[in-house]
């Protein structure tokens, strides 16, 4: 991989390939490696797709689409489609992912019109179980109107469940109910929100499956905007 970078880096910095051409490869590898962390595939396998990689880079005519083509002959290391692509987004667990907290927030800076997240955005940034991994015996979080067990199960560690909290909201929180968390947020000014994901969430009356799952679609819809592969433009 790092060898397949180092010559692609080199290639752009003595001019022998144009901006656009790195800019489209570099975006293509972000989806390609997001995209198989939601399978828990993120590094198996690709010397053997990196290796000989650069050699099929056309240098007087470079294209996208032929290192797209030249990936998607590996069948275990293929870009993963989009349409399995939501399945792994609304099902599999990514909070154990090392891209974890990259996806949050690179999916943070993508809601955000004006203001780039800050390095001390991404730096402060604690990952949250908005349903806590081990909720309170008796809390409320276990009545099934909210979450059945085999929903805890099934959902607790995917994407639609995680937001970025600060530290001191992270454990501020803990595993209290949702609505107390709530209202101490809004009581108290000292507990900014400096993530408008998670602001965002706040805004809700409560936390269920229900929402959980319309959560997950949305995610869906932002995922394949921002991961996607874009052949034409190159």
């Amino acid at each position: 991989t790092w060898s397949f970078l180092m010559q692609l880096i080199h290639s752009y910095s003595t001019g022998r390939i144009e901006f656009d051409f790195f800019s489209s490869v570099m975006h293509f590898f972000e989806s390609y490696f997001v995209r198989r962390s939601f399978e828990g595939k993120e590094a198996t396998g690709i010397d053997k797709v990196f290796k000989p990689l650069f050699d099929q880079i056309n240098i007087n005519n470079p294209k996208l689409e032929d290192i797209v083509n030249f990936v998607n002959q590996f069948n275990t290391q293929r870009f993963i489609s989009d349409e399995v692509f939501k399945a792994l987004i609304k099902n599999n667990d990514i909070y154990r992912s090392r891209l974890c907290k990259f996806i949050l927030m690179r999916y943070e800076n993508s809601t955000r019109s004006r203001d780039e997240l800050t390095q001390d955005d991404y730096d402060l940034a604690n990952i949250d179980h908005i349903l806590p991994q081990n909720p309170a015996s008796g809390s409320d979080w276990n009545q099934p109107h909210l979450f059945t067990a085999e929903q805890q199960k099934s959902y607790r560690d995917t994407w639609a469940n995680l937001i970025p909290l600060t530290k001191k909201l992270n454990s501020l929180k803990s595993n209290r109910n949702f609505t107390d968390f709530k209202s101490i947020i809004n009581e108290d000014e000292g507990y900014y929100q400096r993530y408008k994901t998670s602001t965002e969430l706040m805004q809700k009356d409560r936390w269920d499956n229900k929402q959980l799952l319309k959560r997950a679609e949305k995610l869906c819809m932002s995922a394949l905007r921002i991961w996607n592969i874009d052949t034409e433009s190159n």
